[in-house]
């Protein structure tokens, strides 16, 4: 881990709680919205942000083949395909550009879940502290790597 204040506040004795809140798709597709998530989650005091870094074409393909249905009768159903639904859903790489700095200057600790090996070039620019293999990609060799 790069980030020393990251190293504070996971604290090795177990005897402490470090808060972490998940960006995901929370923002409703807007920076203001994304902004206002992050701005919220100083305000509450959460001591870490976790980004989820994707696009929809970095993690699946625009289909409409069954394995890629949306197969929901609530709200999620209106998304033809899984494209649609990332593409909705997922954090625009220079909101994470942005976001991150706003959480640098509340000296509030961040990283990232990468779905691929661009994702992890785009967060190594940003010296991301620490990455979390997201269950799905846990057979990602190239992406573990």
């Amino acid at each position: 881990m790069k980030n020393s204040l990251f190293k504070k506040l996971v604290r090795p004795n177990n005897k402490d709680i470090s808060v972490i809140v998940e960006m995901s798709g929370n923002h409703q597709g807007s920076f203001k919205g994304a902004k206002k998530f992050i701005n919220s989650a100083i305000k509450s005091g959460a001591d870490i942000v976790k980004f989820q870094v994707y696009t929809p074409d970095t993690i699946t393909i625009n289909y409409s083949e069954n394995d890629f249905l949306v197969k929901s009768k609530g709200k999620w159903g209106k998304y033809k395909n899984l494209y649609s639904l990332y593409k909705k859903a997922h954090t625009p790489w220079s909101w994470i550009e942005r976001l991150s700095k706003i959480c640098n200057k509340n000296k509030v600790a961040w990283f990232a879940s990468p779905f691929d090996t661009s994702a992890v070039d785009f967060l190594e620019k940003l010296n991301c502290p620490a990455y979390k293999i997201a269950s799905s990609e846990i057979n990602h060799i190239p992406l573990i790597k």
